[in-house]
């Protein structure tokens, strides 16, 4: 069992590039990254459509996480504001009720239901936040967050893959140009590097097909994409409106 453990290892261990191989490969696209830029050569792939895409779904994923970051900032301000009230409520309890002297009793009434109805009020906003803003809206905002970031890798695969494919039509277009001279070893090169190309497009028109639909997907659920989300937030911010309206009602009129 160990033997086979190790056996194992070994062979992914060898599937895995040489350092040789990783500097290589990093320069080659590199080159051609660079020559792209340059405008010295010219691109096979026409990836109009893709980029359009990309950067409707990058669009799309920025919102939502700005919105992420908002229903946050409210969520934060949210408890600011509760526990501040409540704190507001227990000083003017305190004045009212300590001390010498008499308050006036509708005065001393109100101030005394104004702390209990603001410190409920806050145990309440603290709970409901917890349970199902956190839960319902943050946490799936936050996961879609990621699904989108996830396709951002994954277009960032597909562009060293794009790179790869470009540098070697680059390279097999350069030396069928010199077909007539060139030298055996160079007729030798040319066929590996069609076959290099042939395995680089076969990789890039796999990787561009996933994540063409996937964003076409994720696009086509745009206007329902955080629907549940705002459902639930407006459900909530409902819900601690009329919590502090009923908090409130027992305070009555002050004298």
């Amino acid at each position: 069992e160990c033997r086979r453990r190790r056996s194992a290892s070994f062979a992914m261990a060898d599937r895995r590039p040489s350092l040789r191989q990783q500097f290589f490969t990093v320069k080659r696209r590199v080159t051609q990254q660079a020559l792209e830029k340059l405008g010295k050569t010219t691109t096979a792939t026409d990836d109009a459509e893709f980029v359009t895409l990309r950067d409707s779904v990058f669009g799309l994923g920025d919102l939502v996480r700005t919105l992420l970051n908002q229903v946050n900032a409210n969520v934060a301000a949210t408890r600011a504001l509760c526990a501040a009230s409540s704190e507001v409520g227990s000083t003017l309890a305190t004045i009212f009720t300590e001390g010498e002297g008499e308050a006036d009793a509708g005065v001393v009434a109100s101030a005394t239901a104004y702390r209990t109805g603001t410190a409920a009020l806050n145990d309440e906003v603290r709970r409901v936040l917890d349970e199902t803003v956190v839960t319902e809206v943050i946490e799936s905002l936050q996961a879609k967050v990621d699904e989108i970031e996830a396709l951002r890798t994954r277009c960032a695969d597909r562009e060293r893959a794009r790179l790869d494919y470009e540098a070697y039509f680059r390279q097999v277009k350069s030396l069928k140009d010199k077909a007539a001279t060139l030298s055996a070893s160079a007729a030798a090169k040319l066929v590996q590097k069609e076959r290099k190309l042939a395995g680089s497009k076969t990789a890039l028109e796999n990787q561009t097909v996933d994540i063409m639909w996937e964003m076409q997907n994720l696009l086509d659920k745009r206007h329902t994409l955080v629907l549940p989300e705002f459902r639930n937030l407006v459900a909530t911010q409902r819900k601690f409106f009329g919590d502090a309206t009923a908090q409130l009602v027992p305070v009555g009129e002050i004298p």
